[in-house]
């Protein structure tokens, strides 16, 4: 979790419990350099920032949505409240640094990317809408989980 500052970025430290945040389990620094034990998400939250208008970014392991990463080229929201603030969010596969350029191209017009696998990354002009985001991404893919079991 991060949110952009005026001089750079605030950022959980790695393993950071995000139920249990405080002061001490978060590291601030700049957009363009190393930052010594934040989280391993680090340079993907600066090409975030770099690169769109994001306020504030969350990456996380929603179940069901990297469920449906792993079958999925992209998720497209069957409920409406997941497809009118979401609306289509692509999987990319993980590899190397040059996802962190497309994770980051693809927020800028979008305000959700997963990971196959792995997790999402939702963008937001603040930590509570980037959670919302986060939190919808995963409701919807519950339903769209649950509606592949019915329509089989």
């Amino acid at each position: 979790m991060s949110v952009r500052t005026k001089e750079g970025l605030l950022i959980t430290k790695s393993g950071a419990p995000l139920g249990f945040l405080d002061e001490s389990l978060l590291v601030a620094g700049p957009l363009d350099a190393p930052l010594p034990g934040a989280s391993v998400e680090l340079p993907v939250h600066q090409h975030i920032y770099r690169y769109t208008d994001a306020a504030a970014i969350i990456h996380a392991h929603p179940p069901f949505a990297v469920v449906l990463s792993l079958l999925s080229e992209a998720i497209l929201p069957a409920d409406t409240e997941g497809a009118l603030p979401l609306g289509d969010v692509p999987v990319i596969i993980k590899s190397e640094v040059s996802d962190y350029l497309e994770i980051a191209g693809l927020l800028r017009e979008r305000v959700a990317v997963l990971m196959r696998g792995h997790g999402s990354f939702t963008r937001g002009g603040s930590l509570e809408e980037a959670f919302s985001r986060t939190s919808t991404l995963e409701a919807s893919c519950r339903i769209l989980y649950r509606l592949s079991a019915v329509e089989k």
